[in-house]
């Protein structure tokens, strides 16, 4: 089966799942063929977002978000960085990354130094030290973010991000099947083998009928 899924390194939520795929996908006696998708939160103009002045986002790291963290036994910090960038190069980067071969560890790499190390994953040098972990010739990665070589495949990326069917992160597709928020490593599974019909609760209001995700999601304005 594949797995397509949307996310951007500075949604939170996105982390926690890129972890609990991760654990539901170990020892799991299925192939599952993933897709990764970049999906910028923002871009210039919108503002950036600064959680470290955000009351409401630190508790909500503190009470929510910690707290899953450490259900799952991972590492995870609210990175002080004022405000958090934007990822535009580092998907510039995801994009060298894939075309040799290692866009997997070099997520797991970029997540690691932003949410563990809490450094900017906006600035060249930073991404320059996920490159030496990958295994590339550093020399060759700053090059070609510095000519930004990869930009045309993150603005193709960025456009499909208005126009395809997905409005918060992570979203995912399972089959063609729309699975929006994380997931936990046992939804995973039962999504996995077929035996989780219905990922969505169904709620009714005056404006008629609807499905809800159970997940938490990002969006351009913020967590939630």
């Amino acid at each position: 089966m594949k797995l397509e899924i949307y996310s951007d390194y500075v949604c939170p939520f996105c982390y926690i799942n890129h972890h609990a795929l991760k654990q539901a996908l170990d020892g799991l006696d299925i192939d599952v063929e993933l897709e990764y998708h970049p999906f910028e939160l923002r871009r210039e103009p919108t503002p950036k977002v600064d959680p470290m002045h955000d009351e409401m986002r630190l508790q909500r790291f503190e009470n929510v978000i910690k707290p899953e963290a450490e259900a799952l036994g991972v590492e995870m910090k609210l990175p002080w960085i004022s405000p958090h960038p934007y990822t535009t190069l580092a998907f510039e980067g995801f994009f060298y990354a894939k075309k040799h071969g290692k866009w997997e560890e070099y997520n797991d790499a970029v997540f690691t130094i932003f949410y563990v190390e809490e450094k900017d994953i906006g600035e060249l040098e930073v991404l320059k030290e996920v490159a030496e972990r990958c295994g590339f010739d550093t020399a060759d990665f700053e090059q070609a973010l510095l000519q930004h070589i990869f930009r045309k495949d993150a603005d193709e990326a960025w456009e499909v991000r208005k126009n395809c069917d997905v409005h918060s992160i992570p979203t995912m597709f399972l089959d063609g099947e729309k699975i929006e928020g994380e997931q936990t490593v046992e939804q995973y599974r039962q999504l996995f083998a077929k035996e989780l019909s219905a990922p969505f609760g169904m709620t009714c209001g005056e404006d008629g009928c609807s499905f809800e995700p159970q997940g938490m999601v990002c969006g351009e304005d913020g967590c939630h």
